[in-house]
């Protein structure tokens, strides 16, 4: 955006596995391309899926999925 203290990021929502546990307001936005906010979701568990939805002050809005997973443990052959 051209100018982050007027458009912007307003709102972000984090959800755990269909249940909102984040919500955050803002007024403007740390960057032209971005809003960064970090988030420790220590309740969080293989399979469970983190959604994250951002809304833009003027116009539109998106909305991202994730499950959460870890690597394989490779197992040695003898």
């Amino acid at each position: 955006v051209s100018n982050a203290k007027t458009h912007y990021i307003d709102k972000l929502t984090v959800s755990l596995s269909g249940k909102e546990i984040i919500m955050q307001n803002f007024s403007f936005q740390s960057g032209s391309s971005s809003q960064k906010a970090v988030y420790y979701l220590h309740e969080a568990s293989e399979g469970d899926k983190i959604e994250v939805f951002a809304n833009c002050n003027k116009f539109g809005s998106r909305k991202e999925v994730l499950e959460i997973t870890f690597p394989k443990k490779k197992t040695s052959k003898k």
